[in-house]
């Protein structure tokens, strides 16, 4: 038989066009080709021996024909059209070693051939975590047999993992971890922003309402990873997944029972998190439950739940540098700095639900349900120093003019600051709040019949962000003089010299409390249909056809309260009618009571901050406004108009439809295919516009104080109409993927793709502004096209035993359709004219697509454990990956893109690597991995005095852990050991402008098994 496909193998293997239309033919006759003699099928179940559980992606092997197929989910496998009478199978799974088999095949019936593998390590190390290696070897088995680009990595591949996805992701080639408070809060993959890629569980868009905003974000912090069994990056998506994902798709797999040994496993952790270098901190308890088992062989049932609390201790401070001539590199004086003493407590917890029922090898059904609810609370100080940006002027005799803020003389090292009414230092206590609550919900099957298979589910997820009050107290002093003196690379100094004491409450004279309220909610709903139809003859082959619906809500509500203290006399600080007295006593607020901490922010000594504000404190702010609300004024217009434009809806349903094919060419395996997707919005916001009649009813009220009343009714008149706008397209992505095998440890990979990254929500909810006295009009544009890229990826890799891999790749990604704001346009006449036949010849402002950028880079990536080393040495693994990119594009000036060649790209990272060593060796596993980010461009400003970076950020982690015996291990772990600045951001030329400093985080506890 195998004689007789090789002439049909050099016919779909030929050159030129022909041979793409003969590869097709090949495909084509799979459909009709007949049975030539009596066959059966050959199926099973393949486990590693050694620990019960089933093995996805094992290779079974008929020899002598060749023919191969892989294990499922389950570790089912199914060779159909085998020739009746004895068969030889060879099976083969990362890290296990090889078995050959004898089958005698029944003509025209199925055979059964249960499959178990195992290898000696089992044997050699009774106290090896057998989950670990697993996962590795599994991870290793499901990138190798991906159609395209994919990076896997199991959830244990590093040890412990108490933080969440993000913490893990981010150690994969070209993945870069942006941290937010300590936390991993984003995801950037091959330079691109975290809002062009997409964030999948089992397959499905997960929700995130973020921080109640209308970007397409996905926050990592709100989500649990104990209920995670693996985590895949696919950076070269096939047709048969989401269309927008020009950076890639992060897919996070739960945990099924099916995934262990199918005898009850419970897992626990008792242990804390703990800053314990900062006095700020003390040990938070956590811990974590994980049930596992599977009844009668058929039903799964997997549960984790967790509890994590840790505090978020910052250090942060921002300076404001002069804007330099263009060319100039300095001095510079410095106008600004700001100090804050961060302290916030996140508490993550979860819990997962995973059902698996296995009718039986052919038919299998799931469901599962995730929640997770994120708590932040925390009480903040900041001061703020800051005077005018312009440099005073002398008189003959030397003495300063006027009312600049900056005295003459200044150098990078010091800037003295005049004592005039802008030169203030502002000083808050605040109380955040938040609630964050995501769930899931999603069940399905997949049914297997001979040669088809078919796979379904149906999913939802919901999210919400609420901030009931972010409360914030400041005071303000003026007519300070003071020096900013740069005597440490991150932080400034400040000194006083001249003006009221800073350290005196009575001397400051401005208040202001806020109160944010906000709240989002984001939804997705959707379901997909998969039917795969497979060929053994004349070559091995299948096609996949399926549709997808997805529809996401997005709803948004900001309701701010801002007022200010008046007092008895109705006038903020000093009153000029009562001789200059201030009778606002600020003092019966209260203080906080608290100087800045004795770290880097010791500088700044001790200055009288608020009592923080939070409902059922003896100094909440309500009760004093309760008390005496004529005694305060709130900014009641502001509010109210900030409540009107801040209602959002917004709806986007997408329908698809896919058709790929796939076969094997000899070593050569071909997929191509093409998606279609069908792009619904419906946004709704607010409509601004002053008519000419309201125009004249505010002019004829004069100059008389404004009611509440009137404020009240202008703020509904020009804010209150709402805009309702509907946007569509549709978008066709062709892809092709070719994965050649030169032998079975050495593959080379093309990817051909294309993909989009779709509008932010907010740049698609209709916000309009219209002026009828300039006869302008400034609105968003829901008929926005999404950004398109194509990818190009070529890739090598070599797979090492027992587990390991090493791959080297270059890409290219062409990207247009950026969106950028055009002004100046007319709008013209009749009933389509966006505006339902209104604003006739106005002036147009709004958002279009337009310019392109190019991406190159190199990926190169290796990992191994290293068991040929002799002895104690054969403990030893280690693994590196580094992407190197280049990017080039005509747009890019700050957020507002201009379409003129710039050949820096605002960001791109053009470098990220990670490095780390392990030793697991009897009861010992230790881990030190190290994580670095290049330097890169932020902000792009012509003048290099404005352009903002991000700093290079090395950090390096410890994780130990100690195996007492089979049921119980203790652990330790360190974050960021050398206590590099969470985030710092720097101008052009180096200097400082943002940074969040926190000392090393401590994970220690107990784990236990039974």
């Amino acid at each position: 038989m195998k004689a007789s496909l090789l002439p049909l193998d050099r016919f779909c293997l030929g050159a030129g066009p022909c041979g793409l239309r003969g590869a097709w033919l090949c495909l084509l006759l799979a459909l009709t080709a007949p049975a030539a003699f009596a066959q059966g099928t050959i199926s099973g179940v393949v486990t590693n021996s050694a620990t019960g559980a089933t093995l996805e992606g094992a290779r079974v092997v008929l020899k002598g024909i060749g023919r191969e197929v892989t294990s499922d989910s389950l570790g089912f496998y199914q060779i159909d059209d085998v020739p009746a009478g004895e068969a030889q199978l060879a099976v083969t799974y990362t890290g296990l070693n090889r078995q050959d088999f004898t089958v005698t095949v029944a003509p025209n019936g199925t055979t059964r051939r249960d499959i178990g593998l195992t290898a000696d390590i089992y044997r050699m190390d009774k106290f090896v975590v057998a989950s670990e290696r697993e996962g590795n070897a599994k991870a290793i088995t499901l990138q190798r047999l991906s159609d395209g680009v994919k990076n896997v990595v199991s959830a244990d591949a590093f040890g412990g993992l108490a933080g969440n996805p993000a913490d893990l992701a981010m150690r994969l080639p070209g993945v870069e971890g942006e941290s937010v408070g300590g936390d991993m809060r984003y995801l950037r993959i091959r330079g691109l922003n975290q809002n062009l890629s997409s964030i999948t569980q089992d397959g499905n868009r997960l929700a995130d309402a973020g921080s109640a905003g209308s970007t397409r974000e996905f926050q990592f912090q709100t989500v649990s990873s104990d209920a995670i069994e693996r985590i895949e990056v696919t950076k070269s998506p096939t047709p048969d997944q989401d269309g927008d994902s020009i950076g890639g798709t992060v897919n996070l797999v739960s945990k099924s029972a099916f995934d262990s040994s199918p005898e009850r496993r419970i897992r626990g952790s008792v242990g804390a998190i703990w800053r314990a270098t900062d006095s700020r901190d003390h040990p938070r308890w956590n811990g974590s439950l994980s049930y596992s088992e599977v009844f009668g062989g058929r039903i799964g049932v997997s549960v984790n739940l967790a509890y994590r609390p840790h505090g978020s201790i910052i250090d942060m401070d921002t300076q404001s540098h002069q804007q330099l001539p263009l060319g100039t590199t300095g001095p510079a004086y410095t106008y600004l700095v700001s100090a804050q003493d961060f302290r916030l407590v996140r508490i993550r917890s979860g819990a997962g639900v995973k059902l698996d029922f296995k009718l039986n090898d052919q038919v299998r059904f799931y469901t599962g349900f995730q929640f997770n609810k994120h708590i932040e609370h925390g009480e903040h100080s900041q001061a703020t120093w800051q005077t005018n940006q312009a440099v005073a002027t002398l008189d003959a005799a030397g003495n300063p003019t006027g009312t600049n803020g900056i005295l003459p003389g200044y150098t990078d090292e010091i800037t003295h600051v005049r004592a005039v009414p802008s030169s203030t230092l502002a000083i808050f206590s605040q109380s955040p709040y938040k609630l964050g609550t995501t769930s899931n919900l999603n069940a399905g099957g997949v049914h297997r019949y001979h040669t088809w298979q078919l796979d379904y589910d149906a999913y939802t997820s919901k999210s919400k962000a609420y901030y009931p009050g972010n409360n914030t107290f400041t005071y303000t002093i003026r007519n300070i003089g003071f020096d900013i003196i740069h005597d440490d690379r991150l932080f400034a100094s400040v000194r006083q010299t001249t003006g009221p004491d800073w350290t005196r409450l009575e001397n400051y004279t401005d208040n202001t409390y806020n109160s944010a309220r906000m709240v989002g909610w984001d939804t997705y709903s959707g379901a997909v249909v998969n039917l795969r139809k497979s060929f053994t003859a004349p070559v091995p082959s299948y096609l996949k056809a399926g549709l997808r619906w997805r529809q996401q809500d997005r709803n948004l509500d900001n309701t701010p309260y801002n007022t200010v203290y008046l007092g008895p006399d109705g006038v903020m600080g000093p009153n000029p009618a009562n001789g200059g007295r201030n009778d606002d006593n600020l003092a019966q607020f209260g203080l906080a009571n608290r100087p800045f901490p004795d770290t880097k922010l010791a500088r700044y000594g001790s200055v009288p901050f608020p009592a923080f504000q939070a409902i059922g404190r003896p100094t909440d702010i309500e009760h004093f406004i309760a008390a005496n609300p004529t005694y305060w004024r709130r900014n009641l217009a502001s509010d109210l108009q900030a409540a009107l434009i801040n209602h959002q809806l917004f709806t986007e349903q997408i329908k698809a439809a896919y058709l790929m094919g796939g076969m094997q060419l000899g070593r050569l395996h071909v997929l191509s295919g093409v998606r279609v997707e069908q792009t619904e919005t419906e946004g709704e916001g607010a409509l601004q516009v002053v008519t000419p009649e309201e125009k004249a009813r505010r002019a004829a009220w004069g100059t008389a104080p404004l009611t509440d009343g009137e404020i009240i009714r202008r703020a509904n008149e020009e804010f209150g109409r709402r805009a309702h706008r509907n946007g569509d397209y549709r978008s066709v992505f062709p892809g092709v993927h070719l994965k050649y095998a030169f032998r079975p440890n050495l593959l080379a990979r093309f990817s051909y793709s294309e993909n989009i990254g779709r509008p932010s929500v907010g740049q698609l909810i209709p916000r309009t502004t219209v002026n009828y006295d300039n006869q302008t009009i400034s609105t968003s544009n829901p008929g926005l096209e999404p950004q398109w890229a194509k990818n190009f990826d070529l890739t090598t890799e070599y797979y090492f035993e027992p587990a390991g891999l090493f791959t080297l790749g270059v890409f290219e990604k062409q990207i247009s359709k950026f969106i950028y704001t055009s002004s100046g346009n007319v709008v013209g006449s009749g009933q389509d004219n966006g505006f339902d036949g209104d604003y006739t010849g106005y002036l147009l402002t709004t958002q279009r697509n337009g310019g392109y950028a190019k991406v190159k880079g190199l990926e190169v990536s290796y990992n191994q454990q290293l068991t040929f080393l002799p002895g104690i040495w054969k403990g030893l693994g280690a693994f590196a990956n580094a992407t190197w990119m280049n990017a080039r594009g005509n747009y890019g000036a700050g957020s507002a893109i201009a379409l003129a060649p710039n050949p820096r790209v605002a960001g791109f990272n053009p470098f990220i690597a990670n490095a780390g060593v392990s030793y697991i060796r009897s009861k010992l596993n230790l881990r030190a991995s190290y994580n670095y980010r290049h330097r890169y461009l932020s902000s792009f400003n012509a003048n290099e005095s404005r352009a903002v970076y991000f700093a290079a950020r090395p950090t390096v982690d410890v994780k130990t852990l100690y195996n007492v015996n089979r049921q119980f291990s203790v652990y330790l772990d360190v974050v960021n050991i050398f206590m590099r600045p969470d985030r710092e951001t720097q101008f052009g030329y180096g200097r400082p402008q943002t940074t969040h400093l926190m000392r090393p985080q401590f994970f220690f506890g107990v784990n236990a098994r039974m």
